[in-house]
């Protein structure tokens, strides 16, 4: 499977973050706590949340508050976007996929669905 990306130009960034609209809707994906552990790994589910529905990124820059620096735990998740979408702007990838399943969320919430029917969370015993 193949993403249409926008035409990312010029140096690759090298934090990645959200949005304004963005931090909001994380943090009401946080305030469901037994959900994610922390915020990064709620940025990691909207982003594969924004791949599993081929959610369209946006064409323009976005207006980025930094959270988290490409290395350390989040290098995983920038080495993926590269390898996935064949991407060599992985970082500006990445924030543009979080936004677009950040807005997915926000509009999910707007018509009463739940967190946990967002994220389609089901309980596993093993």
């Amino acid at each position: 499977m193949t993403m249409e990306q926008p035409a990312l130009e010029g140096a690759d960034k090298t934090t990645l973050g959200v949005t304004e609209a963005g931090r909001i809707i994380l943090e009401q994906i946080m305030e469901r706590d037994d959900l994610f552990n922390t915020e990064a790994a709620a940025f990691k589910a909207v982003i594969a949340l924004a791949w599993s529905l081929e959610l369209q990124v946006s064409e323009v820059p976005l207006p980025i508050r930094t959270k988290w620096a490409v290395g350390g735990t989040m290098s995983d998740l920038v080495d993926l976007v590269g390898w996935y979408c064949q991407s060599d702007r992985p970082v500006e990838l990445a924030n543009r996929l979080a936004d677009a399943g950040l807005a997915q969320v926000a509009d999910a919430i707007a018509v009463g669905a739940s967190i946990d029917r967002i994220f389609a969370v089901q309980t596993v015993n093993l």
